[in-house]
C-alpha cells in the first residue's frame, strides 16, 4: 500500500466528521454567469450588517448558527463521497457531499437551502530521492504531490415560507490556483421573475483596485443587495423580507463552502 492510500483511507473517514464540525464538493451545472465583477456603489450606509456566530456541532453533522439580531441558522452537511482518477499525465480526486440550511427569523419565517457541492483537485506525483529511500528503509512506497489546481461548483435550490411557490436556484463555481488564497468564482441566484449575480469580488494578494469589494457579492442590475465577508453579512436595507431570507440562506451555502 502507497503512503497516498494509507494517507486515503484515514481521509476517507475524517472528512465527514471535519466538514460538520467547520459549520462556526457530482453535479454538472449551467446557466449565464457574468464575466466580470460588477461595478458597484459600496456606499456602507444604504445597508444594514449582522455579524454572524459559529456554534459548534451538535449531532451527525448538525450545527447551530447565528446571524446576529436577524435569524437563528441551522445547518447539516450529508454522506460525503470521495472518487479517485488517474489521467495521462495527472491524477484527481473528487469530493462530493450535501448541505442542507434552515434560516429562521424571530417571527418564524423560515427560508430553506438544499445543495449540492462538489470539489475537483487534480495534482501530479512524482518518487523522490527522499521517497526512495524511505521505502528502502520502511518499504512503504512513497511519493510527492504536485498540486494543479482546483475547481468547485454549488448547485442550491431556496424556498422561504413567505412565498412557497416561488422556489429559487442557485449555480456558483470557483476555480483556484492553489498557492494562492482566493480565486474568482462567478454564479447565478435566479427564479421565474429575477436574475442575482453571485460575484466572488474578495481582494487577492498583489491585488490593486481603488474598492475590491466587501466579498462575496449578490447583485442585480447594477445594485448591490448582499455580500457575505470577514465574518460580516451586509443587506442592503430596502429589500423585502421575503428577498432577505433568500438572500442570507444563498450566503450560508456559499460562506459554508468558503470556511472549508
Amino acid at each position: 500500500m502507497t503512503t497516498r492510500s494509507i494517507l486515503g483511507a484515514v481521509f476517507g473517514v475524517l472528512i465527514p466528521l471535519l466538514l460538520a464540525a467547520q459549520t462556526s464538493p457530482g453535479i454538472d451545472v449551467g446557466g449565464k454567469v457574468s464575466e466580470a465583477p460588477q461595478a458597484v456603489d459600496h456606499a456602507a450606509d444604504t445597508f444594514d450588517s449582522h455579524v454572524v456566530r459559529r456554534g459548534s456541532t451538535v449531532w451527525f453533522g448538525k450545527s447551530k448558527n447565528k446571524i446576529l439580531d436577524y435569524a437563528d441558522v441551522t445547518a447539516k452537511t450529508g454522506i460525503v463521497t470521495t472518487d479517485h482518477v488517474t489521467g495521462k499525465h495527472y491524477e484527481e480526486d473528487t469530493t462530493r457531499y450535501k448541505l442542507a440550511v434552515v434560516v429562521t427569523t424571530p417571527d418564524a419565517s423560515t427560508a430553506t437551502a438544499e445543495a449540492k457541492m462538489r470539489e475537483v483537485v487534480r495534482y501530479t506525483e512524482t518518487s523522490s530521492f527522499f521517497d526512495i529511500l524511505v521505502e528502502a528503509k520502511t518499504g512503504v512506497e512513497g511519493s510527492s504531490t504536485t498540486y494543479l489546481g482546483s475547481h468547485k461548483v454549488i448547485a442550491a435550490t431556496i424556498v422561504t415560507t413567505l412565498n412557497a411557490t416561488a422556489a429559487w436556484t442557485m449555480t456558483f463555481e470557483t476555480g483556484v490556483d492553489i498557492g494562492t488564497s482566493a480565486g474568482q468564482g462567478q454564479g447565478m441566484l435566479v427564479n421565474v421573475d429575477r436574475s442575482i449575480d453571485v460575484i466572488d469580488n474578495r481582494s487577492s494578494p498583489g491585488d490593486t483596485r481603488a474598492a475590491s469589494g466587501f466579498g462575496i457579492e449578490f447583485i442585480e442590475n447594477g445594485r448591490l443587495l448582499a455580500a457575505v465577508g470577514d465574518g460580516m453579512y451586509l443587506f442592503d436595507r430596502d429589500l423585502d423580507p421575503d428577498l432577505k431570507l433568500v438572500l442570507a440562506a444563498a450566503m450560508e451555502v456559499v460562506s459554508f463552502r468558503y470556511r472549508q
